[in-house]
């Protein structure tokens, strides 16, 4: 689905049960998903303009832009799953709740997250790579967040594995 003839500030709101390979708004405005169940989330962009997705299940965002200026930002909320991140990036927040774990869609060390302003991790469990095993050598089970990124996480009933190619505040 593409948006590209938007009035100024228009935004793409949809209360939907399936999986969005492409969605764009290319115009200024905001994408809104709300997902009774899991969710995959292939190619979601905007040009200027702020993502919030609510699921009733797992997150797998594999790829989510929200481009613009300051007040643009990304929000996964999943109320019933964990977030699987591929890459998630932010003009200003990114904000991940889930009530399972945050987790790395693969082992590797690229960047996952990346946001002008703050990135805020919210687990009920873990916050990690995608491996379930936890070593204190596997430097590739970790959540990747840019260099020079404010960071707050918190995993309520769980680990938290973060790293980054440089400098993070946390």
């Amino acid at each position: 689905m593409t948006a590209d003839n938007l009035a100024d500030n228009a935004s793409i709101t949809l209360d939907a049960t399936v999986d969005f390979n492409l969605l764009t708004a290319s115009a200024d405005g905001a994408i809104a998903i709300t997902e009774s169940n899991a969710i995959t989330l292939t190619d979601i962009d905007t040009d200027d303009g702020s993502i919030s997705i609510i699921a009733n299940g797992t997150i797998t965002a594999t790829d989510v832009m929200s481009g613009g200026a300051a007040g643009d930002f990304v929000s996964l909320t999943s109320n019933g799953g964990d977030i699987v991140v591929g890459v998630v990036n932010s003009a200003e927040n990114v904000i991940l709740d889930a009530n399972g774990s945050i987790l790395d869609d693969s082992a590797n060390t690229d960047v996952d997250v990346t946001a002008a302003g703050t990135i805020s991790l919210n687990a009920g469990t873990d916050i990690r790579g995608e491996s379930a095993e936890v070593t204190t050598t596997d430097e590739t089970n970790r959540f990747e967040v840019a260099a020079g990124s404010d960071v707050t996480a918190t995993a309520t009933n769980g680990n938290i594995r973060l790293a980054s190619p440089g400098t993070i505040t946390l």
